[in-house]
This record gives structure tokens, sequence and C-alpha cells, in this order.
């Protein structure tokens, strides 16, 4: 009985994964004029590894293909070659070429590419001794470009998953990006919506089928899709409209067809003996209720996107001469409503057109598609990709599993903890045996025994899910230089805190958003070489990462030492989209200006490049930072650079909390932000304009909130001295937050509020307690927010006290001396 190797090949895609990042680790430090033996053996033995493996699972395509990239690196490491700078990109290209191969054999296809076989053309010339040409081989397939300088049709379908809103993406923001390339045509959109009982708010029942009119390639139209390939089915592909017709006729047959002998189905089938039915878009505007639905009328009405190679109007309406008398019948052409759009823009008699041209669905009222039309994709038909044109698509890999690796001090950890867990269950049950109240200390012993084996417990397990940052971080050196070279810049990376821990959940999670931040900081913020002379610094800009803990929180930090943000450019480019007025203009400070740049479409860039420059990501990016219960904070310095702040929770599923009453509400506090609590007196506090208060504490004013009018909750007193008052930290900046009662301190289980209910600024999330009364978990900067403007004016007296303060004090000096 022979072993079934499948079992297995999970394991092999996880190692030849962590092979190829070592592979590409070396080379990026593999250097031309001085090659180090232990990088290139270490980078023989990675490929070398991948190879078996390959070949003992039967992955032949992978294993030829690093075969003749283990003998180039063999002669390397034996010193017959020697290593240029465009060998280094051939190699990092191979790694490149060895995940996707990968990625297709995982998804149970064919790992041979047209990039595998461009690249073994390019070792057997090596082997062979001759000269390469890397600028027209070893690049990567051209996106389609258009053939002229006329506008091209593209046929999208766009099949969001389920859970698309939950990331923190709108699919209707997408299809107004892709507009925006050009002009949407056509935008037919499907629903499957289940029974009203099982509908869910926040599920996207939704896809799309669009054809749009651009002068762009297929990478402007996968940039748009970037932040959800991973969360959606995308299809596209350029139609052929110089060889094909394309129609759109409109069927609407009288409710008494039927009788006539004459079935409307049947002339779908007439239809594509003379071309190809793209879409069939069903009305069911007049379906009647059930029970007086008559089994021998029709109530149906029809949209047919057909196109043809040779079919013309009357060949059309001889399909449908039979019924044309009992119909309401209409064809449109429209290959030759968008040539004449596209080369005739003079103004038209939109009273002649309308009546003759099918017109797109307006795109302010994409969000809302009628709910009695459903579009139904002809699945016999459904476009093709040809196999020389580029198309893209996103697939899921067929049995991916999620895995860690775990060290080995970590797993004995976890089996001591379950070891003094079933001690402390045995000292338990035999006290249950024969329990009586002399034996009360020894149980009340063994509870607490048994609290601390089990906190003990999630802490092993816990520290099972943590990863170091560097998993996260691993991807940027490569990603840097590669950005660098083709932006003509000069960029050097610096990681710090690479062994910092977060959970595997947040990691996984804050990947694309690092990316996203990372690329914007080469693109916009680092300057040219040239630049950066002119202003008297170094040629080379610096790009610096780093991760540490604080209170609780992994902060992460992507700074720059570019020309930072213009904030004057903000505030216009923001006045002139209408995001807000001249007069809100006036009273922005810095940090409210930057922020700005998380607004959707967002962008001061005047020329669109390859990395960036249309707007996309920056709102999404907050909305996936806050979707991990986490914040990004934005500060920059005209040309000094800019920093972005990330804060993250270390974990999703546990927190250490205060609990605190207000009323007759309960709400936790996570303890680590938490400096002190005291009973409020009333001589330390002073109010201020706008009615805010401010605490005197030591040598510091701390501005006051209060919870109870910030939710909108009956307080047990309106006196202060009655009241106690909780310091948290929010930021670097102390606040003072009002309540009724402090409760107990106790570990809480983090429930996602949002993905249950809605999204509510300053709660992070709810817990159930152990009397089974639900508690929200209180989020300390999203209350600050929410007191934005009290919070401010305390900060404005907080700061003029302590100039005046200051000021007395050198007054003082002088009047001494």
């Amino acid at each position: 009985m022979g072993i079934d190797l499948s079992q297995f090949h999970q394991v092999f895609f996880e190692e030849s994964i962590e092979g190829l990042d070592v592979m590409e680790s070396a080379l990026m430090e593999l250097d031309p004029s001085n090659i180090d033996s232990e990088t290139i053996n270490a980078i023989f033995r990675a490929a070398h590894s991948i190879k078996g493996g390959s070949a003992t699972f039967g992955f032949t395509s992978i294993s030829e293909f690093t075969h003749d990239l283990e003998t180039i690196l063999d002669q390397v490491r034996s010193g017959n070659r020697e290593v240029k700078g465009e060998d280094i990109n051939l190699y990092l290209q191979s790694v490149d070429c060895m995940r996707e191969m990968l990625a297709l054999l995982q998804a149970g296809e064919d790992g041979n590419t047209e990039l595998s076989a461009q690249l073994k053309s390019q070792f057997t010339k090596m082997l062979n001794g001759e000269s390469l040409d890397i600028e027209e081989e070893n690049q990567e397939p051209a996106a389609v470009q258009p053939t002229d300088t006329a506008s091209t049709l593209w046929h999208i379908t766009f099949n969001p998953a389920p859970d698309l809103f939950r990331t923190g993406n709108d699919p209707f923001r997408i299809i107004r990006e892709l507009d925006d390339l050009g002009e949407i045509k056509e935008s037919n959109c499907q629903i499957d919506l289940p029974d009203l009982t099982s509908m869910e708010p926040d599920v996207c029942y939704m896809s799309w089928a669009l054809v749009l009119e651009a002068n762009c390639t297929t990478d402007d139209i996968n940039d748009v899709f970037e932040w959800v390939e991973d969360d959606a089915e995308i299809h596209i592909e350029p139609v052929n409209n110089t060889d094909k017709t394309r129609w759109k006729i409109a069927f609407g047959p009288d409710k008494e067809i039927l009788r006539t002998g004459n079935e409307p189905v049947r002339l779908f089938s007439a239809l594509e003996e003379i071309g190809e039915i793209e879409s069939v878009q069903v009305d069911l505007s007049k379906l009647p209720s059930l029970v007086d639905i008559e089994p021998e009328q029709c109530f149906l009405s029809w949209v047919i996107h057909f196109s043809s190679d040779d079919a013309t109007e009357e060949l059309i309406e001889e399909v449908f001469e039979w019924v044309v008398d009992e119909s309401d019948f209409k064809i449109s052409k429209l290959s030759e409503q968008a040539k004449e759009e596209t080369s005739e823009p003079q103004a038209t008699d939109l009273s002649a057109t309308q009546a003759d041209t099918v017109k797109p669905a307006s795109l302010s009222n994409v969000a809302k598609p009628p709910s009695n039309v459903h579009p139904i994709p002809v699945k016999s038909q459904a476009p093709q990709p040809a196999a020389s044109t580029p198309s893209s698509s996103s697939k899921k890999p067929a049995g991916e599993t999620s895995s860690i690796r775990v060290g080995i001090d970590k797993v004995d950890n976890l089996i001591n903890m379950v070891g003094e867990l079933v001690i402390t269950q045995s000292m338990l049950g035999q006290l249950g045996n024969d329990f009586d109240l002399n034996k009360l200390p020894q149980l009340l012993e063994g509870l607490s025994q048994l609290e601390q084996n089990t906190r003990e417990l999630q802490e092993s397990v816990m520290q099972i899910r943590m990863l170091p940052i560097s998993f996260a971080f691993s991807r940027f050196p490569r990603m840097v230089r590669d950005l660098g070279q083709s932006l003509g810049k000069s960029v050097n990376l610096q990681m710090f805190g690479e062994q910092t821990e977060l959970d595997k959940t947040v990691m996984e999670k804050i990947g694309d958003p690092l990316v996203h931040l990372v690329r914007n900081a080469v693109d916009h913020g680092i300057e040219s070489p040239q630049e950066r002379l002119a202003k008297g610094k170094s040629e080379t800009g610096t790009i610096t990462l780093d991760a540490y803990h604080q209170s609780g929180n992994v902060v992460i930090e992507i700074i720059d030492d570019g020309k930072g943000l213009d904030r004057d450019k903000i505030i216009s480019k923001a006045i002139e989209k209408g995001i807000i007025s001249d007069n809100e203009a006036e009273y922005l400070s810095n940090e409210q200006a930057y922020d700005l740049i998380f607004q959707p479409g967002f962008s001061t860039a005047t020329v669109v490049s390859d990395v960036s420059g249309r707007g996309v990501g920056m709102d999404v990016v907050k909305k996936n930072i806050q979707s991990l219960n986490g914040v990004v904070e934005l500060t920059s310095e005209p040309n000094k650079g800019s920093k972005i702040t990330i804060r993250l929770p270390l974990t999703l599923a546990i927190l250490d909390g205060q609990l605190i009453r207000v009323g007759k509400n309960t709400y936790i506090f996570p303890l680590v932000s938490i400096v002190e609590s005291l009973q409020c007196r009333k001589e330390f506090i002073s109010k201020v304009a706008g009615g805010c208060n401010v605490f005197r504490l030591r040598d510091d004013y701390v501005p006051i909130i209060e919870l109870s009018k910030t939710f909108s909750v009956k307080a047990d007193s309106e006196d202060f001295e009655e009241s106690l008052m909780v310091v948290v930290e929010s930021d670097g900046e102390k606040v003072g937050i009002v309540v009724d009662e402090l409760l107990a301190q106790q570990q809480v289980v983090i429930k996602s509020l949002e993905q249950n209910y809605r999204r509510v600024d300053g709660i992070s999330g709810a817990t159930i307690l152990g009397d089974g009364t639900v508690a929200l978990i209180l989020d300390i900067p999203g209350i600050v927010k929410l007191a934005g403007d009290a919070y401010r004016k305390a900060q404005q007296y907080t700061n003029s006290m302590i100039a005046q303060n200051n000021a007395m004090l050198t007054g003082s000096g002088r009047a001494l001396g």
C-alpha cells in the first residue's frame, strides 16, 4: 500500500515559501564587489531544498526550473562565475517566479508560466556563456495597451466575497473609481438575496458585470481593485469591438403571448445561432402576487446584451418577427454608439437620441440597484480570456489551510500548564467527594489555584499566537529597493524592533496597510536625488520602520526624511473636492489638515504613477486599522519629513479591564490605559471657555470628560465632589474621566461590536460578565475624539497656564538675580 504524499503538500508549500524568503533576504544583502561565501551558501541551500521537495512530490515544473537556477548558483559558489548587478535582478525575478509557481501548484493548476519560460531561456544563455538581454527578455509581460489614442472597451466582472463590507471596503467606491478612469457604458448588478430571516446587514449579496470605455491598461484597472483582490472574484478582459458588433435588445412581450403558441425563452436559442449572448437581465416589476399569477400568462421582460460578427439589425428582427406585434421591442447598437461618442464629442440632441440609444445607469445611483431587476449571466457563453490576452482573476488556493510555527519552549510551557490544571482538578474532585464546612478553606485555596492555572494557561495559549513583526517587515527591503530603482530614487531602509511580537490575526491584517504606507513614503515622501542635493540633504533618502510596545499596545512607526506634507496644498485640494468649506479651512489645526488625506479619493499628486497618485487606499488603510481596534496618526514637517504612527492592541481576544459604573450602566476601561484614580475636589477644578473643565493634578492640568454626558447617561450626581475621576493616558496626553463608581478588575473576552452590530465611536468592543450582563469596552482615544472640542479647548488652556507659570518663574528668577 503506497503512501499518500498529498497530506504533506501543505508542509512543502510552507517550507518552500520560507526558503524563498531566505533567498530573497540573502540576495538583498549580496554585494557584487565583495561576495560573501556564507550568503551564497544560504541561497544555494534554499534553492536545493525547494528542488528536492518539489521533485519528491512530483511538481516537475518547479523542480526543473530550480535545477537550472541551482546549477548557476553552484558555479558562483565554486568561484567559476562572477556575480553582476543584473544577475542579482535576475535571481530576484526567479524568486518572484517561484512564488507564483507555488501559488499555482497550491491551487491545483499547472506551475508553468510565461515568466518561468523566459527565465529558463535566460538560464540557458548564462550556462552557454551568452550575453543576456535583460531589458527585452527579463521583463514581466506587459499590460494590454490601447492600439491608438482611442479608448478601449473593457469587460469587467466583479463578484465580491460576502464579508467584503467587514474588511472596510466599499464596492460602490470601486465602481466610481472605475468610472474615473473613463466612462462606464454598462453596469449590470446581480442581487442574490436570501430569505428575509437570513439576511445580514453587513453581508454583500451583489455582483457586477461592467463595460468600461477608457484609454488605460490592465494594470490601471488592477490598481482600482488592489485592496479587494483577495476578497473578490475579478475578471478583466478587453472587448474586441473591431470584430464584433454589440447590441442591446429590450424585449417585453404581451402577457397573453403564451396563448398564441409562442414561447419567449426559445428566442434565446435562436439568437445564439447568429451570435453570442453576453448577459440577460430579467425585469420582474410586473410580476403579481402568487395568488394572482395565471399559468398561461407572461409577466416578465428582458434586456439582452448580444454580440455578433456579422448579424445585422434586420437579421435580429427576423428572430423576433413572430412576436413583435405582441411585444414592446427595441434594438440599440452599442458598439456604434460608443464609436460616435468617442469620435464626435460635439453636442447632440438628447431628445432625439434618448429613444434610440441605451444610456448606462447613473453612477450616483449605483449603490441602490432596483430590487426587481436581476441580470442573469449566460454561463454557456461566459467570456473566456484569449491565450495571448492577459487577464486578472483572483482565486483562492484550493484546500489552503492556515498554520503557525511554534517554538518548542512554548509547547513545553503549555504542556506544563495543562499538567498543573489536571492536578488542581484532581484536588477539587477529592474535596467534592466528602465535602463539609471544615474543608471550606481548602476549597477556597483550590479555587484560587484553579484561577491561577487558568490564567497561566490562557497566557501560554496567547503566546503561541504571538509572532515577531519581522514577518510583516521582511517584505519591505526588496519592495523599497525595486520602487527606488523604478522611480530613480536612492532610498535606504532602516528597521528596528523586528522582534516585537504581535497576535497572528493582527499581523495578517496589518500587512497590506503597511505596504501602502511604505509605497507612499517612497513615491510621495522621498525626493529625487537632484531635489535632495538642492535642499542640502544627502542624495539618499531614509525610511525608518520601528515597532515597540507601549501601554499594552504595539506601536508601529513609518518615518521618512523627505519633503513632508504641504498643508496649503492639502487644504486647497480638500476645498476643491468639497470635503471642507473655506470657513472650515481657516480653523483647521495642522493635525486636522493632515488627517484630510485619509478621505476617500483624496490625492494631491499631479501625475499618476505606477505606484500611486489616484487617491485610492489611504481611506482603506485607516478603515482596516480601525477594524483592528487600532488608530493611525500622521505628523509632518515641511522639508523634514513625515511620521505615521499606528497603535494596535497586542491581541484581539482577551483584555485586562477595570469595571466602572456610570448611572445604571457598567463599562470597562483597558487597565493599561489607567494612570491613577482619585476623588474629585472642587478647589482643583477650573472652568474654561466653552464650558470645559480642567483638573489641576500636581503640576499639570488634566482635561475632564464626563462620561455621563458623552454617552447621554444619567449619573448618580452632577456634583463633582460625589464622583470619582479615572486618569487615563491617550497618545501621551492625560485625560480625567468622571465616573460614579469603581468596580472590580478582571480579564474579559473581547467580542467585536462592529461585526455583531455596527461601529460606535468611543466603544472598541463588548463582553459578557459573569452574571450574564453585557458591558461595553471603552476606546480611550475614541472617547477623546468624541469629546474633541472640549478636549482641544482644555489643551489650549493647559498650554497657556503652563506658559504663564513658566513666565512667572522666569520673572522671579530675574528679580532674584
